[in-house]
């Protein structure tokens, strides 16, 4: 199998229906690694004593694969070869 690790990512909690969520395949898992971007969300505390440290973080992802490019809440990387088997 020359491109065994399949990018699959999606904006809701349920993966898509049919092949929406499917990305890309790559022929190293680093490689598929390489085409998401974390992007971190902060919380702050608005009063009080600790007002403007951060109180939460959570993390959306940027999926830019060559024309492809997609805000996501998760993401996966599939080895495909555990598959075909």
């Amino acid at each position: 199998m020359k491109k065994p690790f399949l990018l699959i990512a999606g904006d809701c909690y349920y993966p898509g229906a049919d092949t929406f969520d499917w990305i890309a395949c790559y022929e190293t898992s680093e490689e598929a690694e390489n085409q998401v971007k974390v992007i971190p969300h902060h919380t702050y505390y608005t009063k009080g004593k600790n007002k403007g440290e951060i109180k939460s973080t959570h993390n959306t992802y940027k999926v830019c694969s060559g024309d492809y490019e997609r805000n996501c809440d998760w993401y996966e990387i599939v080895d495909l070869r555990y598959w075909a088997d």
